[in-house]
């Protein structure tokens, strides 16, 4: 009768199995070890694209505050404030009608001179409104009657 030798089959068996098993467990240990070091290195890319020039800047004086009633928007269109200080500087902002408020900041307190006016793409600017305002408050409510 012959015999077999299952005690090596078995050994080399459980090796190969064992080493299967270490081998998927690496791959995954990699896997997840990627995934955490690429996410790392997407937050501090976001950390490091703010310029320094952008933290530093002072904060503004005023901040104006432009409201209106969006129930007075007839058509899908952008409100458009362009404001420009004594010293020619200018701040404009722009806002879809139907949100009913812009805000601007503004640099210091004085007259600002400038225009209101609808805005839409592929049309010309329509219903421009001049329009003045006197700065001496850290914060300006200025309501807007007649929307463009």
């Amino acid at each position: 009768m012959r015999s077999f030798d299952t005690t090596s089959k078995t050994t080399s068996l459980r090796f190969f199995r064992l080493r299967s098993i270490l081998a998927i467990g690496s791959a995954s240990y990699a896997l997840v070890l990627f995934a955490v070091l690429l996410a790392g290195l997407v937050w501090m890319s976001g950390c490091l694209a703010q310029s320094p020039e952008d933290e530093m800047d002072d904060p503004p004086a005023s901040r104006v505050i432009a409201m209106w009633d969006p129930l007075h928007c007839t058509d899908d269109h952008r409100v458009v404030i362009e404001l420009e200080d004594e010293a020619g500087v200018r701040v404009s902002r722009s806002a879809p009608c139907s949100i009913g408020s812009i805000t601007l900041d503004v640099a210091h307190w004085g007259f600002y001179l400038g225009q209101c006016y609808a805005w839409a793409a592929g049309k010309a600017t329509v219903r421009a409104t001049d329009l003045s305002l006197a700065v001496d408050a850290p914060i300006i409510h200025w309501q807007i009657v007649n929307p463009p």
